[in-house]
């Protein structure tokens, strides 16, 4: 949607739609891979941190009226398409923080899991999906060191992880 805009307001409008499914990716996956792995995880913290997920989706609702999740935002359309430039605030910072906890706790779970499953065929399907994970992994790590300029790239990773 991002992508296909015409104006800044659309642009900001995609942005903060594409935040109603994307706020919850990181946290869904968490589940999945807990469940996958067989591996019991604190309710009232998964409770909490759904309660963070929905907080982050209204503060990047409504994040032209406050710095928390973006600092500052300036539209470019330079290059190819056209971007948002912005400096996180300190929610977006937490939010990246609990997403780096999930990575890490994750990815240290999928590992101990393949390594105990005795059956071959669970084995290769948990190698399978632990190496989508760690592809996902890869791209938010890469977003998150800003190493391709503002161009998102955990949207890739969602899509090919």
């Amino acid at each position: 949607m991002e992508m296909l805009s015409k104006t800044e307001s659309e642009y900001f409008m995609g942005v903060k739609m594409s935040y109603l499914g994307r706020v919850w990716i990181s946290y869904s996956l968490f589940i999945f891979m807990l469940a996958l792995c067989k591996y019991k995880f604190n309710k009232t913290a998964l409770h909490v941190l759904a309660v963070f997920h929905a907080m982050t989706f209204l503060l990047v609702l409504t994040s032209e009226w406050h710095p928390l999740y973006y600092k500052s935002m300036k539209y470019v359309e330079e290059g190819v398409f056209p971007i948002i430039q912005f400096q996180s605030g300190i929610w977006h910072r937490i939010y990246d923080l609990v997403t780096l906890f999930y990575i890490v706790y994750g990815i240290y779970k999928m590992f101990m899991a393949v390594k105990r499953e005795q059956n071959a065929y669970a084995k290769r399907q948990l190698l399978y999906v632990f190496i989508g994970i760690l592809f996902e992994s890869a791209c938010f790590i890469i977003n998150l060191l800003d190493l391709t300029g503002n161009y998102d790239t955990t949207v890739m990773g969602y899509a090919i992880g």
